[in-house]
């Protein structure tokens, strides 16, 4: 009902329980929802055992009201859950919009705890023109994914030791599998994350 509701009403904000009946509970609820509507969601419950709040974590919410905290928490909390969704849209168009090539990736790591490969998470339209690789192609994949022959060792090596050091870089290299000069601008944005900034 929960879905269907999202879906019919398109709502501005969405105050998700945890406990929603029998069927999927209120975390699986939001995960589904947010896969096709970019809102603010805020999780408001009377659960506050760790695994619960752990669970959710995992998910881009908004906050989290524990039931009975009052109206005057409610409506700071739904306040400050639509100002923070619309900085993450500023950020969010900021980084779509921008005329640097601009790579999310994230750091991969073998059995061993040893960084050697890193997946595409995210990338804009001015990392398509510069490089001449569509979101459709990279996304969810690794860099050895796409460059399985050791072309890209240069460009790896240099991501592992940015997020080893958590120094930005900035260096020109050329990139033997397109043939093109790349300008990086490299810094670690989170745990494992970090952001390649591209100019052709």
């Amino acid at each position: 009902s929960a879905l269907d509701l999202a879906r019919k009403h398109r709502p501005d904000l969405i105050l998700m329980d945890i406990n929603l009946g029998s069927g999927m509970d209120g975390i699986e609820a939001a995960k589904q929802i947010l896969k096709t509507h970019d809102l603010p969601l805020i999780f408001l419950s009377s659960h506050t055992e760790p695994e619960v709040v752990q669970k959710m974590e995992d998910i881009t919410s908004y906050g989290y009201i524990v039931k009975d905290s009052g109206e005057v928490a409610l409506v700071a909390s739904i306040k400050m859950a639509f100002k923070l969704h619309e900085s993450n849209r500023r950020l969010s168009d900021t980084f779509m919009y921008s005329i640097n090539g601009l790579c999310i990736h994230k750091m991969l790591y073998d059995e061993k705890g040893i960084p050697f490969d890193c997946e595409y998470l995210k990338v804009n339209k001015s990392y398509e023109v510069h490089t001449g690789l569509t979101s459709h192609v990279v996304i969810g994949q690794s860099i050895r994914d796409i460059y399985p022959n050791g072309e890209a060792d240069e460009v790896i090596n240099l991501y592992i030791d940015v997020l080893a050091t958590g120094v930005p870089v900035k260096k020109e290299i050329y990139f033997t599998p397109t043939q093109r000069w790349f300008e990086l601008s490299i810094f670690p944005t989170k745990k494992d994350e970090f952001t390649v900034a591209i100019q052709n």
